[in-house]
C-alpha cells in the first residue's frame, strides 16, 4: 500500500471520528441484544423508481468466511455508522446503487450474539442494469442475493486458537506491519470498533463472507 492511499484512509478515519461524534448508540454493550438499539432516518415508500430491501448485515460471536469476527460492542460501537451509508454493486465504490435507511441490533436466529439488520432503498434510476439484474434475483431464486459489509475497524486483534492475542493499528494490518498469524490469514481477526462503511450487493457465483447475510425485498 503505497503512503497517498495510507493518507487516504487516515482521513476517511478522521471524518468517520467526527461522524461518531454526532451519533451515539445509547445503549451498554451488556443490553444491546436484549434491548436492540435502532437508529433510522425517514420512511422511504416503494414506488417504480425505489426497490425496498432489508437484509443482515454482520453478526457477532462467530467469524465470518473470511475470519473476521465481531464482539457484541463491536456491533454496538459501529450501530450509529451505519445509516446514510451507500449501498454498492459488488464492493465497486463508484457503482452506488442505494442507500441504508435504518439499522437495528436484533438477537442472532441461534442464539450466538448479536446480529444488525438493516432496511435500505435500491434506487432505480441510477446504475440501472445492476439494480434490474439484483431485482430480477429477488424474484426468480430468493435467497440467492446478499450483501456484504464494508467497514473500517481501529484496531485489529489477531484472536481463535491460532492467534496470539495482540492488537494492530488498521493501518499496520493493511502495510503489512503486524504478526505472522494475520498476514497469513491462519487466524481469526477481530475488528475492534468498527466504522461501517456501507454495503455490497453480491449476486451468484460470487460468495458472501457470511452465508446468512441474505438480501430481501420489501
Amino acid at each position: 500500500m503505497n503512503e497517498r492511499y495510507r493518507q487516504r484512509l487516515e482521513l476517511i478515519r478522521a471524518a468517520n471520528a467526527a461522524r461518531l461524534e454526532q451519533v451515539s448508540a445509547p445503549v451498554s454493550a451488556s443490553s444491546a441484544v436484549a434491548s436492540p438499539a435502532v437508529t433510522t432516518t425517514p420512511v422511504w415508500t416503494a414506488n417504480s423508481f425505489l426497490t425496498l430491501i432489508d437484509a443482515d448485515l454482520v453478526r457477532s460471536g462467530e467469524p465470518n468466511r473470511n475470519g473476521a469476527l465481531f464482539l457484541d460492542e463491536d456491533l454496538l460501537f459501529g450501530l450509529p455508522s451505519v445509516v446514510n451509508r451507500p449501498i454498492n454493486f459488488a464492493h465497486v465504490t463508484m457503482e452506488v446503487c442505494g442507500v441504508i435507511t435504518a439499522a437495528e441490533i436484533v438477537p442472532s436466529p441461534d442464539g450466538n450474539g448479536g446480529v444488525i439488520r438493516i432496511q435500505g432503498a435500491l434506487w432505480d434510476w441510477v446504475q440501472v442494469d445492476d439494480v434490474i439484474e439484483t431485482r430480477a434475483w429477488l424474484e426468480t431464486d430468493p435467497g440467492s442475493a446478499f450483501v456484504s459489509m464494508e467497514c473500517i475497524p481501529n484496531h485489529v486483534q489477531c484472536t481463535g486458537p491460532n492467534g496470539c492475542g495482540e492488537f494492530f493499528d488498521y493501518l499496520d494490518v493493511l502495510m503489512g506491519e503486524c504478526c505472522v498469524h494475520i498476514l497469513n490469514r491462519t487466524s481469526i481477526r477481530r475488528m475492534v470498533n468498527p466504522v461501517f462503511q456501507g454495503a455490497a450487493i453480491i449476486l451468484p457465483p460470487v460468495k458472501p463472507g457470511w452465508s446468512e447475510a441474505q438480501l430481501r425485498s420489501v
